[in-house]
């Protein structure tokens, strides 16, 4: 969750998340977990960070072997507790993903299941995310591209200095991507008035450069 340790704005397994590396303490990692008599109680909860050098691993303390339960850490701080403090990258991607292993006693039914026990392991499919310093692009003073109005409310126009191909990628504050569009033309115009109220980011690829900027949309 983007906001705190709750259900609301999440980002979900299997998608990926451009976060603001200036408001780490707002982004917590939430876990729910469910145990049920077919595949026994939990025995151990693994926690993986994926970087480009490879994974991490930290077995997590968890509050119940059966039922239902959740677990909940404020994302800097776990991450901090595995790859070291200040060791956290930026502008880089990395995943986030979970394994969690449970035992099943067949005491007493070994006729039936031809086994005294049995192991399941449930692993959840990454979160990929990447901490990105807004501070220092809400302007563009290159003249790589002029966007404009800002805030917007039905359209942005874009001009740019190239005829190559770009790519436009517009991102909510929950790092979801909702627009994407290429283009070749110098002069470009983007809609957006199916999009929520609020602020968003967009990232530009024009051949090797990058740029990323915010607006609002009234």
């Amino acid at each position: 969750s983007t906001d705190g340790n709750n259900s609301s704005n999440e980002i979900l397994m299997g998608e990926d998340a451009m976060l603001d590396a200036f408001s780490l303490s707002d982004y917590h990692l939430n876990l729910d977990y469910t145990t049920t008599s077919e595949f026994g109680d939990v025995t151990k909860i693994d926690f993986y960070v994926g970087t480009e050098n490879g994974e991490i691993m930290k077995t997590m303390t968890f509050p119940s072997v059966t039922g239902s339960a959740t677990m909940s850490y404020q994302m800097d701080v776990l991450l901090d507790s595995i790859l070291g403090v200040g060791n956290t990258l930026l502008d880089e991607y990395m995943y986030i993903r979970s394994e969690l292993k449970s035992e099943v006693d067949y005491t007493g039914l070994g006729s039936e299941y031809k086994t005294s026990f049995d192991i399941f392991h449930s692993i959840s499919n990454p979160i990929w995310f990447k901490y990105i310093d807004y501070a220092g692009i809400n302007e563009l003073t290159d003249g790589f591209v002029k966007v404009y109005p800002n805030p917007a409310e039905g359209i942005l126009n874009f001009e740019f200095n190239s005829s190559e191909e770009k790519q436009i990628v517009v991102y909510d504050q929950t790092g979801r991507i909702v627009l994407n569009q290429s283009t070749v033309l110098q002069n470009e115009v983007l809609e957006i008035l199916h999009l929520k109220s609020g602020m968003y980011y967009i990232n530009i690829n024009v051949g090797n450069e990058e740029v990323t900027l915010k607006f609002v949309k009234l």
